[in-house]
């Protein structure tokens, strides 16, 4: 394989951890309501308004009290950060009415936690969460659809198109409407633990989704912007029995592992669509592997990069290099 075509494997395999960077830069994250195993979960703390305090309840209470208990505590979480949402959306609108840009982006970071916290809990309100979270993808006209409306069409008004509109107004003030809507509705109700899996089930599906686009869209760019074909995606390999069921995924090990895992699979399916083959490399063979390749000039190919380019040039670089040479000599 040709040093090109090297380069070419090595910025696909470097593309898992960007990945992960921009679904966190679009708020993607799980959200702050961590209802966990063990004898005691606890859930994150608000950064704003009345929910600053932290909340602790017993995720194995099988008791009728343990679990109106342990409910009644997600549930007062979950009435607080309501609260905070509509005071961060007025603080959106207003920033939008006087179309500033980077202060609509201030309030718009500020006031999108609100939410995701709670994001797995608004499943109780479907028609809500359609109005304050939906996707572009979930519309047939796309980003063009005047059904669409909430957080995210503001978002790429303020991020990608760079200005304010008559649209952005009508969409904040309408955002306000629904989260005061919103609010309302939560202080009337009480969480039960029906609610709970099935929600965090669906965000998972979001943040796939999401991670999808992302990692597609990148894939993208690296075929366009490289001079020749991409010959193989290298990925570090994960367990082939990795379970896809939420309730055992929040158990260890597996909890400190989804998100990594997640992340390869939707990339590895990515680059498959695109036809370009997916190596899964075992980290305690790389060496080797990369040795029985590259023969005499392996310390000169692996480490030889920071000596011609400089720092930084870690053992993640020499990692990502190494898998990407034994990718292209498999295909």
């Amino acid at each position: 394989m040709v040093g090109r075509q090297w380069l070419a494997v090595l910025a696909a395999a470097l593309i898992g951890g960007g990945a992960a960077t921009l679904v966190s830069s679009c708020g993607e994250e799980d959200g702050d309501v961590k209802i966990e195993g063990g004898a005691t979960g606890t859930t994150g703390t608000g950064t704003t308004g009345t929910s600053t305090g932290s909340v602790t309840v017993d995720t194995n209470a099988t008791n009728a009290e343990g679990l109106d208990e342990a409910m009644s505590k997600v549930t007062a979480y979950a009435r607080g950060q309501t609260a905070d949402l509509v005071g961060a959306t007025v603080s959106l609108k207003k920033a939008v009415d006087a179309g500033s840009v980077p202060q609509a982006k201030n309030a718009y970071a500020a006031g999108r936690p609100a939410y995701e916290r709670i994001e797995p809990l608004v499943a109780l309100f479907p028609e809500l969460d359609g109005k304050i979270d939906a996707r572009e993808d979930d519309f047939p006209k796309k980003a063009k659809d005047p059904a669409w409306t909430g957080f995210h069409p503001i978002e790429r008004m303020l991020w990608r198109d760079g200005r304010i509109t008559a649209r952005t107004e009508a969409l904040a003030a309408g955002l306000v409407r629904d989260a005061r809507t919103l609010d309302r509705r939560m202080s009337a109700v009480t969480v039960t633990p029906e609610v709970v899996i099935p929600g965090t089930a669906e965000l998972v599906d979001v943040v796939r989704a999401s991670v999808g686009r992302a990692a597609a869209a990148a894939l993208g760019e690296l075929a366009r912007a490289l001079p020749g074909p991409v010959e193989s995606i290298s990925l570090r390999v994960w367990p082939p029995d990795f379970p896809t069921d939420i309730a055992v995924q929040r158990r260890s090990p597996w909890e400190a592992r989804a998100d990594a895992v997640m992340y390869r699979q939707v990339l590895a399916d990515c680059a498959r669509a695109r036809g370009w083959p997916v190596h899964l490399y075992d980290g305690k063979r790389l060496g080797d592997q990369a040795a029985t390749v590259l023969g005499d000039r392996v310390d000169e190919v692996l480490h030889g990069p920071r000596k011609a380019l400089g720092p930084p040039w870690t053992k993640d670089h020499r990692t990502a290099l190494a898998a990407a040479i034994v990718g292209g000599g498999l295909h």
